[in-house]
């Protein structure tokens, strides 16, 4: 049984297509045991080890059916999947029963646009290819009677000759009772394609995602068991999602994108609505969320001129909120403080580009994680939320913060530009007294660790109150919880920011130099620890071409004069700095100023 079937066939192999060449293997039904990967070589399915009786330790082989198919609908491609078969001969029979079909023009040809008139038959060729197998490989399923999870559909160009046969396509899925269904459809010339009545009367499907398409203001939704809805780039008035949101009651999971003709959204009914996403909705005003058991709302509008439209936000039954994320809200102060007092239980807190908050004051005892990010006006912040562990700011300066002791794991601050004015010096002593007023509110006894990036170089500094950064652009800084370990932070520097300098500032009998020597200066130069990985994703020590160590006080040295600004608020500093300077393969370059997200960690 095919498990995933994954247009992506190579070049060559795309080009014998378009002539109508490809072999009778190609062209005939696929073998159930066999899948394509990106690069177009077969994936056998029926591999597996050469005990395939399961022990007493064999815990996976007594996982519920159910939990083998979730987990297996989680994998992210074709050979993650077919590895999975290899686990026991419990799981190969149960894939055996389990079916994930994605069928991607993308990997099949390219999506230009022809010219020309040989090449846009070629294209077309190529297209009728494409169809033909969706087709076949949606057939063959029927008649096994197999189980159909999820089917993936992703056209990025045809004409309108071709909408027959898509509706031919979409008939055939609507009788395979499949549960999970992914449609993105082109641009078309004449509109976006119009969806069948068919596929909106299925008991089976639990999931449905559409772009590009026209829903069609006569289609009669039936879907009693639809519990997680997303649309994407198209047209939808108000009445329609009314209309959807009364016909499918069990909805958990509703998200829309890019939905034009929105105007004043109204979400009621849904008594098990747990997550609800709105993003990049042009005319939308007002949205009103009646969802008690709502759990996360993410809201974006269009970055242009993002304060033009009026807007109201209304979570008020909303009790149940435990994260919410707002990018470009046109969100005052007096909103703002609205909605979080009617938010008891929230634990996420991100606050992107709201441009009309001018000062947050957040008394939380269950808030865990707090990012205020290019709020262009934010002067100052009161933050009492004792059980916070995560907190990111970025802007162009640094707001006033008022932070009351808090259980703080983990701190990021990204300084992307700062007001001349300080680097002249008139309100210096003002920085360096707030940062010292908010490294005094963090639990010092965590032994948490400073790490600073500025321009292509690091510093890793053990004793925060010994150092206040300077007001220097393009500044970044996390403050990282002793948890994480030096090595570990160290390691992740180096594999995604490929630094030219790092310096270690500790106290004189600290181990902390002599770990990042033995890391640095001492690591295996046979380089065996990737040896089934691919060039593009050995880890750092495969690029990194030379370490020298370095004298951060040697006066003249290019690789130290840019640092002794950053020095000059602490002298004791250079006395406990270990400097060491990296030469990476040039090709490594593209990954220079990429600092992990909060979200890699």
């Amino acid at each position: 049984m095919e498990i995933t079937d994954n247009i992506g066939y190579s070049k060559d192999e795309s080009s014998q297509a378009s002539r109508g060449q490809l072999k009778q293997k190609r062209e005939g039904d696929i073998d159930d045991r066999e899948t394509f990967g990106h690069n177009g070589k077969r994936l056998k399915m029926d591999t597996c080890t050469s005990n395939e009786t399961v022990n007493s330790n064999d815990w996976i082989s007594t996982l519920p059916e159910h939990i083998i198919h979730q987990i297996l609908s989680l994998l992210r491609s074709p050979k993650e999947v077919a590895r999975a078969t290899t686990l026991s001969k419990k799981w190969r029979e149960i894939c055996s029963s389990f079916s994930i079909l994605m069928f991607d023009q993308r990997k099949f040809t390219k999506a230009e646009k022809h010219t020309g008139s040989s090449k846009q038959q070629e294209f077309r060729e190529k297209t009728e290819v494409f169809m033909n197998f969706a087709s076949r490989s949606v057939q063959s399923r029927l008649q096994g009677g197999y189980h159909m999870e999820k089917i993936q559909f992703h056209m990025t160009y045809c004409d309108a000759d071709f909408w027959y046969r898509i509706a031919n396509w979409l008939s055939l899925v609507a009788k395979s009772n499949v549960r999970q269904l992914d449609l993105h459809f082109p641009h078309m010339e004449n509109g976006p394609y119009n969806l069948p009545q068919s596929l909106f009367s299925s008991s089976a499907i639990t999931r449905l995602k559409l772009f590009n398409c026209n829903l069609g203001t006569h289609v009669e939704i039936k879907l009693p068991n639809l519990k997680g809805l997303c649309l994407g780039k198209l047209y939808i008035s108000d009445c329609r999602v009314r209309d959807l949101i009364r016909c499918c009651p069990l909805i958990e999971d509703l998200r829309l994108i890019h939905c034009t003709g929105l105007e004043e959204l109204l979400v009621s009914g849904l008594a098990q609505l747990d997550k609800l996403e709105v993003h990049c909705c042009p005319k939308l005003k007002s949205i009103q969320v009646d969802a008690p058991n709502l759990q996360t709302f993410r809201y974006c509008i269009e970055q242009h001129n993002p304060g033009s439209w009026p807007f109201n936000l209304s979570l008020a039954t909303c009790r149940s909120l435990k994260s919410i994320a707002l990018k470009n809200a046109a969100l005052t102060d007096e909103m703002f403080q609205s909605f979080l007092n009617n938010c008891p239980l929230l634990e996420t807190l991100e606050l992107s580009n709201c441009n009309s908050l001018k000062s947050v004051t957040i008394l939380s005892k269950v808030l865990r994680r707090l990012v205020l990010r290019q709020c262009r006006i934010l002067l100052d912040a009161e933050i009492n939320a004792p059980n916070l562990w995560f907190l990111k700011f970025e802007g162009n300066k640094m707001p006033s913060l008022s932070l009351l002791p808090s259980d703080l794991k983990e701190v990021k601050i990204t300084l992307k530009k700062v007001a001349w004015n300080l680097l002249l010096g008139s309100n210096e002593d003002l920085w360096y007294d707030n940062w010292r007023l908010f490294l005094g509110k963090i639990n010092h006894s965590r032994g948490m660790k400073l790490v600073l990036r500025w321009k292509e170089n690091v510093i890793i500094h053990e004793d925060l109150r010994d150092f206040s950064p300077p007001p220097i652009k393009n500044l970044d800084l996390e403050i990282v919880d002793s948890s994480r370990g030096f090595k570990n932070i160290l390691e992740s520097l180096l594999r995604t920011w490929h630094p030219k300098a790092v310096i270690v500032v500790s106290s004189p009998n600290n181990t902390l130099p002599k770990l990042a020597h033995g890391l640095l200066m001492e690591r295996d130069n046979r380089l065996s620890c990737c040896g089934f990985v691919s060039y593009e994703n050995k880890c750092w020590r495969h690029f990194l071409e030379n370490v020298k160590t370095l004298d951060i006080g040697l006066a003249g040295d290019e690789r130290t004069s840019s640092w002794m600004s950053l020095f000059k608020s602490s002298p004791t500093v250079l006395q406990k700095s270990t400097g060491f300077t990296l030469d990476w393969k040039p090709r490594t370059r593209t990954h220079k100023a990429n600092p992990p997200s909060e979200s890699d960690q």
